[in-house]
């Protein structure tokens, strides 16, 4: 097992870098919890908390998403674009969200070897 406590997974990418992304939807509805949609980074032995934490809780032990939504917006599969036609976009991530019908681009930026 390479990382637990994820919730509902739905898409996975590797960025330019070789770092591992997933999008993954938050409850709908388990202990009466909804939304707490995230983007997490995938670390080794990394545990994400489910079902025993929901969204960020900065508490030892467990790895906060990268990205938070406390509002419902599911997101779907996620992608980093490396072609080289729109080459402003390069290694720019896309998400693409399910009940909104939208696609989200989020532009990273490395500060030595995080994100």
């Amino acid at each position: 097992m390479y990382s637990y406590g994820h919730c509902n997974p739905q898409g996975l990418a590797w960025s330019p870098e070789g770092v591992l992304f997933s999008s993954e939807h938050g409850p709908s509805g388990e202990f009466g919890l909804s939304a707490h949609d995230e983007i997490n980074i995938i670390l080794k032995r990394g545990n994400y908390g489910w079902p025993h934490v929901v969204g960020a809780v900065r508490r030892e032990g467990y790895v906060d998403p990268f990205i938070l939504w406390k509002e419902i917006t599911p997101p779907a599969g996620i992608a980093f674009y490396r072609g080289e036609l729109l080459g402003h976009l390069k290694g720019d991530l896309f998400i693409a969200t399910l009940r909104s019908q939208a696609l989200i681009r989020v532009r990273l930026k490395r500060v030595g070897e995080t994100y």
